[in-house]
C-alpha cells in the first residue's frame, strides 16, 4: 500500500515484500532456517522446509526416535 505525501511517498509493504516500491521479493531461505539437511522451499511471505528422513517440525529441528514408534 502506498501512501501519497507531501513531498512523494510511502509504500507498507505486504509480508514477503520490500523495496521502495515493494518491488522485491524476500527470499525467506536466504538465512537457511531449516536444519539438519532439510531443503527450504521459498514462499510469497515466509518458506517451508522440506526435512529429510529421520527428522520433522517447523524447521526440521526434532529427531524422530524409530525406537518409540
Amino acid at each position: 500500500v502506498c501512501v501519497d505525501e507531501v513531498n512523494g511517498f510511502s509504500c507498507s509493504c505486504a509480508d514477503g515484500f520490500t523495496g521502495f516500491r515493494c518491488e522485491l521479493e524476500i527470499n525467506e531461505c536466504q538465512s537457511s532456517p531449516c536444519l539438519n539437511g532439510g531443503v527450504c522451499e521459498d514462499l510469497t511471505g515466509g518458506y517451508s522446509c522440506n526435512c529429510a528422513v529421520g527428522f520433522s517440525g517447523d524447521r526440521c529441528e526434532m529427531n524422530i526416535n524409530d525406537c518409540y514408534s
